[in-house]
C-alpha cells in the first residue's frame, strides 16, 4: 500500500530504509546521462519495434505513442507517467487472462515468467530507473501478448476439433476436445454451447436410430415422434428437417380427411358436440379447404334441429306440468326457428288461447263484485263456456272455471234484506227503486253493494252504503231520517 502511494506520487519516500546508501544511488544512472526515453523514429528503435510488430503486430496505442513521439530532452516526469500508465493497460488488459485458471493450466511456467517480468519492471521503477523499468514492462507487455495469442490459437484448434468431430457424430473425440477447450475458457459462450449440443448427441443419435426403424416398419407416426425429438436436438439437421415436414404433410392430410369423415358420421348420429369437435379438428389443419364449409353447413343445420327439439320438449314439458306461459314462450321461439311446422303452430296457439282465457278468468276472480253486473255476468258466462272446451288440458283452468261458475250462481241469488225506518222517512234503493213510508219491509237483493237514501220534509236526507256479500242468509237495513233542518 506504502509502494502504491509512492508510485503514484502521493507521499515522498527515503530510499534510504531500503538499504539504498548514496554509493548504490551512484549506480543508478543520473538524469542527464540517460538516454532519452523517446528516440527519433527513423532510427534503430523503430527498426527493433518493426521486429517485435512482426512476432506480435497487436502494438498497444501507449507504444505508437512513445515511438512517434517527437525527440525532446529527457524528462523524469515523462519516463514515470508513461510507466504508470504502461503497467496500468498491463493490468487492465493483459493482468486478467495471465491470471485466468485456464492460462494456468495452459501454461504454468509461462505465467510465472510474465509476472516475474511485471515484478523485474516494478524493482527498477523503486529504484527510480524509470527507463528501464518501462523497458520491462513493455517487454512483459509484448512476451505475455505473444503467450496470449498462442494461448488463444490452442483454444481455437480445441474449438474447432470438437465442432468438427460433432457434426461426424463422434461423441468421445468431440466430448475431449470440448472439454481441453473449456479448460483454457471455461466461462467462453461459445464453448458452453457447444458441449451442450455435444452432452445432447448420444440422444439425438438414439432419436434418429428410432425413427430409421420406424420408417422400415411404416410407422409414420413413430417416425414423427423421433424425428421430431431428433430435430428439436438439433435444428441445423437440415436433411431430417426436410423429411420430417414431408412426413407432417402426409400426416395433416390423413388427419384432415379423417375429421371430415367422422364429422358428417356425427352428424348423421345427432352427435352434436363431437361433429362440432372434428369441425374444429379440421378447420385446424386447413381453414380454407371446401370441404370445412359442407361439414360447417350441416353441423348448423344439425345444431339448428336440436335446439328446436330442445325448445319443443320444453314446451310439452311445460304444458304438461300446467305452466302454459313458459310453454307459450318456447313454442314461440322455436316457432321463429323453424316456421313452418305445423306441430309448432298448433302448440304454441293452444297456449296462447288457454294464457288469454286464464288470465280474463283470473281478472273476474280478484273483482267478484261486478258480478253483480247484468253485462259483466254474460261476459264471465262466454268466458266460462269457452274454458269448458280447454280446462282438460289445465287444471288452474278448470279451477278459474269452476270458482267463477260458483260465484255467478251465488250473485245470482237474491238475498232477504229487512229494512227497518220510522214510518215517516220515503226509504229507496238508489238504482233499484222505492220501498216507501214503512216501518219495517223486507225486500230481495242480489249481492253487491247499494246506496239505501231516506228523505222527510224538514229533515236532511239520509244515505247508508250497504254490502251484501253472497250466500248470506239476511240482513237487516236501519234508515231513518230524523235530523231537522
Amino acid at each position: 500500500m506504502l509502494f502504491s502511494l509512492w508510485f503514484f506520487g502521493v507521499v515522498k519516500i527515503d530510499l534510504s530504509i531500503f538499504g539504498l546508501t548514496h554509493e548504490t544511488n551512484k549506480q543508478i544512472p543520473s538524469l542527464a546521462s540517460v538516454n532519452n526515453f523517446v528516440k527519433d523514429p527513423s532510427g534503430p528503435e523503430l527498426e527493433a519495434l518493426s521486429k517485435k510488430q512482426v512476432q506480435n503486430p497487436k502494438i498497444t496505442d501507449l507504444e505508437k505513442k512513445l515511438l512517434l513521439a517527437p525527440n525532446s530532452p529527457y524528462n523524469v516526469n515523462d519516463a514515470r507517467n508513461a510507466y504508470q500508465e504502461m503497467l496500468i493497460e498491463f493490468e487492465k488488459s493483459v493482468e486478467p487472462i495471465v491470471l485466468s485458471k485456464g492460462f494456468a493450466d495452459w501454461n504454468i511456467e509461462e505465467q510465472k515468467r510474465i509476472f516475474a517480468k511485471k515484478n523485474e519492471s516494478i524493482q527498477f521503477f523503486s529504484l527510480g530507473n524509470y527507463e528501464q523499468a518501462l523497458a520491462e514492462i513493455r517487454e512483459a507487455d509484448r512476451y505475455s501478448r505473444i503467450k496470449i495469442e498462442k494461448f488463444d490459437t490452442n483454444f481455437t484448434e480445441y474449438l474447432s476439433i470438437a465442432k468438427k468431430y460433432y457434426e461426424e457424430d463422434d461423441y468421445n473425440s468431440a466430448f475431449i476436445n470440448i472439454s481441453q477447450a473449456l479448460r483454457l475458457k471455461p466461462q467462453s459462450v461459445e464453448a458452453l454451447e457447444l458441449k451442450e449440443k455435444i452432452s445432447l448427441l448420444p440422444a439425438l443419435l438414439e432419436n434418429i436410430q428410432k425413427a430409421v426403424i420406424a420408417r422400415t416398419e411404416n410407422n409414420i407416426d413413430m417416425e414423427v415422434k423421433y424425428l421430431s425429438m431428433a430435430v428439436n436436438l438439433d435444428p441445423l439437421r437440415y436433411k431430417l428437417v426436410d423429411r420430417l415436414d414431408d412426413l407432417r404433410k402426409r400426416v395433416l392430410e390423413n388427419n384432415f380427411a379423417n375429421s371430415i369423415k367422422k364429422g358428417l358420421a356425427s352428424v348423421g348420429n345427432k352427435d352434436l358436440e363431437a361433429a362440432r369437435l372434428y369441425l374444429k379438428e379440421a378447420q385446424s389443419i386447413f381453414k380454407e379447404r371446401s370441404e370445412n364449409g359442407l361439414l360447417s353447413k350441416k353441423v348448423k343445420l344439425l345444431e339448428l334441429d336440436l335446439k328446436v327439439e330442445r325448445l319443443l320438449f320444453g314446451a310439452k314439458s311445460a304444458s304438461q306440468s300446467d305452466n302454459w306461459l313458459k310453454a307459450e314462450t318456447l313454442y314461440k321461439e322455436a316457432r321463429k326457428l323453424q316456421p313452418n311446422r305445423k306441430d309448432l303452430e298448433e302448440g304454441y296457439n293452444l297456449a296462447k288461447k288457454i294464457n288469454i282465457l286464464s288470465s280474463k278468468l283470473t281478472t273476474h276472480l280478484q273483482t267478484p263484485r261486478r258480478l253483480s253486473s247484468p253485462n259483466v255476468t254474460e261476459i264471465v258466462g262466454t268466458l266460462v263456456t269457452k274454458a269448458k272446451g280447454l280446462s282438460s288440458q289445465s287444471p288452474s283452468l278448470h279451477d278459474k272455471k269452476t270458482k267463477l261458475q260458483e260465484l255467478l250462481r251465488a250473485y245470482s241469488k237474491k238475498i232477504k234484506v229487512t229494512v227497518i225506518s220510522n214510518g215517516f222517512t220515503d226509504v229507496s234503493v238508489r238504482g233499484v227503486g222505492k220501498v216507501g213510508l214503512i216501518n219495517e219491509k223486507v225486500i230481495d237483493l242480489k249481492p253487491g253493494t247499494y246506496t239505501f237514501e231516506g228523505k222527510r220534509i224538514g229533515y236532511r236526507s239520509k244515505l247508508i252504503q250497504v254490502d251484501i256479500p253472497p250466500n248470506l242468509g239476511g240482513i237487516v237495513v236501519k234508515i231513518s231520517s230524523d235530523e231537522r233542518i
